[in-house]
């Protein structure tokens, strides 16, 4: 019997020990940072409350020193306990101190969640990096292009080139090196020369369009290559960008020694006689006009280009092309242009390269074009002979009595093996040459 009565006073207490709280409606509000987090009553079950940032009701326990725990949780957020006391629930008091704040749930939470829920935003933003990052790089190797303050086009974009720095000039065109403005692609850069506006007339675009087509046929490791051009405003032609500088720089008083001469002149022939067979004729054929790289590799510009780039009216019969000091007595009258005529502007460049001077002076284009027609050319001195004759050959004033290619001009250009060579550097004398 004691121990019936002892149990039943157990579970009386127990049964007293679970009855509820009595409990009060109080409504009040959570902040969270971020907002939005759903809000939750932990007691022996889960109360869901509502949303932080909104007003909710919790039923509050009456006893003064009862406490809560309420959860906070959202979406790519670590879930968020804090105990409240009922008294302040009750007087609305929360939070006591600002925002209750949520810990991301990992280094990447919110942004995780952000592309769960957007994801073609990233896609969208990735695309824009791709299309940005390009332009930026555009951008830098533009401002990478000095400015020139001597020729405002270096740096300006001209029929899709951009022009990055100045070659060379001459009386009517200029030469640029220029890379793709659509690319800005150094590596394909390129050498344009813009043709001078008062150079260029209806005659000369009838004349270079034929012949352009025909240039870009030519295929020889001695000739630079013609690629492209355009007869817009201002006229520009395209072409094969060669690095060296140019035969010019190796002229010096004096002359150069004829073994030196010959090595230079003899792949300048081969180029020049395989454009002969192509049926095409330099007409401008001078020292600035052909490339020695640093491995003194040959390479000659302009082959046909060069037809109307120096418009000289010199006659009353035509208008002579070329360079004066370097035209043959036929090409004065502006209509006998032949393969022997690019011969004899090859005669002049052994002259200068093995005295160091022209045969005539170009001071005055008339007074050389005079010499050039009636003056016999003077003779070079202190080289053997067959040189010399070989040179006083190609400058012939009839066509007929030079020889029949300019590779027959080099092989005359070498003396015979017993042929004794004077120690005198060349020189000239005011004699007939023949």
């Amino acid at each position: 019997m004691r121990t019936l009565l002892l149990l039943l006073l157990l579970l009386t207490a127990a049964a007293h020990a679970w009855e509820p709280d009595q409990r009060d409606a109080a409504t009040v509000t959570f902040h969270t940072f971020p907002s939005g987090a759903t809000v939750s009553i932990i007691g022996l079950r889960k109360n869901t409350l509502g949303l932080s940032g909104t007003p909710v009701t919790v039923n509050v326990p009456t006893r003064e020193d009862a406490t809560l725990r309420a959860r906070f949780e959202l979406e790519g957020y670590r879930p968020f306990d804090v105990d409240v006391r009922a008294e302040d629930l009750r007087r609305g008091r929360l939070p006591l101190e600002g925002s209750y704040s949520l810990t991301p749930d990992g280094l990447f939470g919110p942004a995780g969640l952000f592309v769960k829920r957007y994801p073609y935003v990233p896609l969208a933003l990735i695309a824009l990096i791709a299309w940005t990052i390009p332009r930026q790089r555009r951008m830098l190797k533009l401002r990478s292009v000095a400015k020139d303050p001597d020729d405002p086009n270096v740096g300006k974009v001209l029929h899709n080139w951009l022009f990055t720095r100045r070659l060379g000039s001459g009386g009517n065109a200029t030469v640029y090196e220029a890379i793709p403005a659509s690319t800005l692609d150094f590596s394909k850069a390129t050498a344009v020369k813009v043709m001078r506006a008062d150079a260029v007339d209806e005659e000369f675009l009838r004349r270079f369009a034929r012949e352009f087509h025909i240039c870009k046929s030519l295929h020889h490791p001695g000739i630079v290559r013609v690629l492209d051009w355009q007869d817009g405003d201002p006229m520009c032609i395209e072409m094969e960008l060669v690095r060296g500088r140019t035969l010019r720089s190796f002229i010096v008083p004096g002359g150069m020694p004829l073994d030196e001469t010959v090595k230079l002149l003899r792949p300048i022939a081969e180029a020049v006689d395989y454009a002969h067979m192509k049926k095409i004729v330099h007409n401008d054929l001078k020292p600035g006009n052909i490339l020695v790289t640093d491995d003194l590799t040959i390479r000659v510009l302009d082959f046909g280009v060069a037809t109307g780039a120096q418009h000289t009216r010199l006659t009353a019969t035509g208008d002579a092309l070329g360079t004066p000091g370097y035209m043959a007595p036929e090409q004065f009258d502006g209509i006998r242009n032949e393969p022997r005529s690019d011969q004899y502007a090859f005669g002049v460049i052994v002259f200068e390269m093995l005295t160091g001077e022209r045969p005539f002076d170009t001071s005055d284009a008339m007074r050389c074009m005079a010499d050039t027609l009636n003056t016999p050319p003077p003779r070079i001195v202190n080289i053997p002979d067959p040189v010399a004759d070989a040179v006083d050959r190609m400058l012939a004033k009839d066509l007929n009595d030079r020889f029949p290619s300019l590779c027959d001009a080099v092989r005359a250009l070498t003396p015979p093996a017993r042929a004794e060579r004077a120690s005198d550097p060349p020189g000239r004398e005011n004699g007939s040459g023949r």
